[in-house]
Parts: structure tokens; C-alpha cells; sequence
């Protein structure tokens, strides 16, 4: 599944306000779509995999390991954040269809 967040500006606001308190959109299934409703926004927002090694650059060997398990080139590949509650997480994604690939525990937030 995907979330599309809400457009109407209380709403949103009533949404941020509820985040701050760790109450996220996936909390609230009323903002879930397909997958396939977000998936040009999940291509044109992935960033390269040598990004997340800058932000995690003590993991190389495991992003080493996550590359070679999908048997593809680093050049291939990309990255969106995902959060998960209070957990962060890395998705591997093909840039050309949007597929979600792998779910890591890599930090994709910059320090």
C-alpha cells in the first residue's frame, strides 16, 4: 500500500500535530491507497544508494550484501525512507518501475 497525505490544510495540520505525538498517517487508514496510486512519486523521490552510504558509513558491508542479494548494479538501484512507528528504514526500489525491493534497517535520514 501506499499513504497519499491529505490536501486540505486543517486536516493536514491536525496530522502533523498528531505525528509530533508519534501518530503517523499509517496510523490512519482512511490515507491508504494502491501502491501503484504512489509509485511515479516513489520513482521520482528515490535517491542514489551512494547516498545512503554517505549516511551510513559504517554499514558498507551490509549495503554490500543487500546490493549483491538483488543481483544488481549499485547504479541500478535507489532508496526512499520509510518509517515504521518509531523505527526508521531504508527501501531498496528499482528506479525504472517503483518496485520496492528490500526493507533494511539502514538510516536514510542525514545527520
Amino acid at each position: 500500500i501506499g499513504v497519499k497525505l491529505p490536501t486540505d490544510p486543517d486536516e493536514s495540520f491536525n496530522l502533523g500535530i498528531s505525528g509530533m505525538s508519534g501518530v503517523d498517517a499509517q496510523y490512519y487508514p482512511r490515507y491508504y491507497v494502491p501502491y501503484d496510486d504512489v509509485r511515479d512519486q516513489v520513482k521520482a523521490k528515490a535517491q542514489p544508494i551512494s547516498l545512503l552510504r554517505k549516511r551510513n558509513p559504517k554499514s558498507n558491508p551490509q549495503i554490500d550484501q543487500v546490493v549483491a542479494a538483488l543481483g544488481r548494479k549499485e547504479a541500478d538501484l535507489r532508496f526512499i525512507p520509510m518509517r515504521a512507528g518509531k523505527t526508521d528504514l531504508a527501501v531498496f526500489v528499482d528506479p525504472k518501475d517503483g518496485s520496492m525491493l528490500r526493507i533494511t534497517s539502514l538510516n536514510p535520514w542525514a545527520e
